[in-house]
């Protein structure tokens, strides 16, 4: 079993026929028919039903799609962490975590900073405030970003928290929603509401004191994905909650196409975003950097 038999067959399941996988994966018709039967014959099992209509993954094959995938998938991780072993050694790896979405003023100060000739390695990927938070603390991650308000604001513990912006969480709604239509928006306004939810903890805390107000309220999905939370509000004429600062300065955010009301009237709303680090471990002179220029950047906004 190799790993292009693996990729054969996730890329066959995908495009169904023999000729346009082949042509795809840049090899002859014959010779991926013999590497996926030959893997086939390996395991045992028969993953492709062939016919004249071109291919169908059989019911096993079905289920071993997920695990296929998952090989391929750890393996190229393993690669990747291999080779870059030795630039670790040369090039110092700094790790940074962004809550939600990762803001276009650090983007472009990174980049800046890349193209000054800083040359630096950085880990970035982005979690819900509360991860951000946990895996600074368990030094995981070297700095963060992240939102905290009076709910949460207990999590932080010993860590270090230093302010950038202030801002508030808004309910963004599609454009035919009744609700804008309202004078005032009430808890019986809030109750005809179908709700799609960012999964992050912090925003929970605000939407639980919503719900002792309002009542149980009707939520139809939970998802981290920006995409189909809009999707969702616009065909489902549903709304969400969602920080109107970060909305507006992700480096991809299509909530700032919606309209958004506000609630500070019926829970506390308000949030600060800022930098998130364990003031125990000193903290490189580039990140320290990278803070002053993003943090000097944001206060202009």
């Amino acid at each position: 079993m190799t790993l292009d038999q693996l990729f054969y067959v996730i890329e066959l399941s995908q495009q169904r026929t023999l000729a346009d996988t082949a042509n795809v994966l840049h090899i002859s018709q014959s010779g991926l028919s013999k590497a996926v039967s030959q893997l086939e014959d390996e395991l045992g099992v028969k993953i492709f039903e062939r016919n004249r209509y071109g291919t169908e993954l059989t019911p096993e094959g079905k289920e071993l799609i997920p695990f296929i995938q998952e090989v391929i998938d750890n393996t190229l991780k393993f690669k990747d962490y291999a080779t870059n072993l030795g630039t670790k050694s040369k090039k110092e790896v700094f790790r940074v975590a962004f809550a939600n979405t990762i803001l276009r003023p650090f983007l472009q100060e990174y980049l800046k900073m890349q193209a000054s000739g800083i040359d630096f390695r950085m880990d970035l990927s982005q979690a819900s405030s509360a991860k951000v938070v946990e895996r600074v603390a368990h030094h995981e991650i070297d700095l963060g970003f992240a939102a905290i308000n009076d709910y949460n604001h207990q999590y932080i513990k010993k860590l270090e928290f230093k302010p950038v912006h202030e801002g508030h969480l808004r309910l963004f709604t599609s454009k035919q929603n009744k609700i804008l239509n309202a004078d005032y928006i009430d808890t019986a306004q809030i109750r005809k509401q179908r709700f799609v939810l960012f999964d992050d903890p912090y925003n929970d805390a605000v939407f639980r004191h919503l719900q002792f107000l309002c009542g149980p309220l009707d939520v139809i999905l939970r998802t981290s994905d920006p995409w189909t939370i809009v999707s969702s509000i616009k065909r489902l004429n549903a709304v969400t909650l969602a920080r109107d600062w970060q909305a507006l300065f992700s480096v991809y955010s299509p909530l700032v196409e919606l309209p958004q009301l506000s609630i500070g009237h019926l829970v506390n709303d308000q949030f600060e975003l800022g930098w998130v680090y364990d003031d125990e471990v000193m903290l490189p002179s580039v990140l320290k950097e990278l803070m002053r220029r993003v943090t000097g950047r944001l206060k202009k906004t």
